[in-house]
């Protein structure tokens, strides 16, 4: 089944797939009281399945390691929380009918299938070169002369915008970012110009970020984009406690 249908299959559906395909996983899990019984017959398993290729060696490993942490906190340093790894349980609760959380994306159980899938020495076969040609000719690159006017038109643009926001600033200002007084509109302009290359101003827009601003006022919404690119009491709220 090819991977952009398998996206769009609901829990029954994948279930299924999880049945035909791979019936001996799903079997483990049935006859499993617990989810460390699970594991045991996991464990058992990946040590008696024959082997058929490289594919497969490096999938039983991957499902080894994702035995070996279940149920092991790691401390996540953007939050400074520890988190829980459940995988195997989740995939145990999935294929019992037990999922308490019915809302979680069936990413996790596809990928999980697809490895379960190697260990059997299934390949993916890899998109031929002109196929990717193919489907990266389908969109506008960064070096097309009509997205670089446009990151020109809005890099423009948000030069006048920074000038104001600088020019407007309640707080207490940069010792190494600010306006001299008496300074005239085009020294400003020079001077944040200047700026726009330092990595130490604190703003960044990449030409990547420029050329998804849509000043039309028509097509597609880029309020995300948007104010992800400026300072702001949300932005701040959001992810001024990450850990870095």
């Amino acid at each position: 089944m090819k991977q952009k249908k398998m996206l769009t299959l609901t829990f029954s559906q994948l279930k299924q797939i999880y049945n035909q395909e791979i019936p001996e996983v799903v079997e483990m899990a049935d006859k499993s009281s617990s989810v460390e019984e699970f594991k045991l017959k996991m464990q058992r398993f990946l040590e008696t399945c024959r082997m058929e290729n490289k594919t497969a060696k490096e999938a039983r490993e991957q499902i080894r390691l994702l035995l070996h942490y279940d149920g092991q906190d790691v401390h996540e340093l953007s939050t400074g929380q520890d988190m829980s790894i459940q995988t195997i349980r989740l995939l145990y609760e999935f294929l019992t009918g037990t999922l308490e959380n019915m809302e979680l994306p069936t990413d996790l159980f596809i990928e999980l299938f697809q490895m379960f899938k190697r260990l059997k020495g299934d390949v993916i076969p890899l998109p031929s070169p002109q196929r990717i040609k193919n489907r990266n000719d389908r969109w506008e690159t960064g070096l097309d002369e009509e997205v670089r006017e446009v990151r020109d038109e809005n890099k423009e643009r948000m030069l006048h915008l920074l000038i104001q926001k600088i020019e407007n600033r309640k707080s207490k200002p940069s010792a190494r970012f600010h306006f001299e007084e008496r300074m005239s509109y085009e020294e400003k302009y020079r001077l944040v110009s200047e700026w726009w290359n330092d990595f130490r101003f604190h703003f960044f827009a990449i030409p990547y970020y420029l050329s998804l601003l849509n000043v039309t006022g028509y097509g597609y919404n880029d309020e995300a984009i948007r104010s992800y690119i400026l300072y702001s009491p949300r932005l701040v709220e959001t992810y001024g406690n990450i850990r870095a």
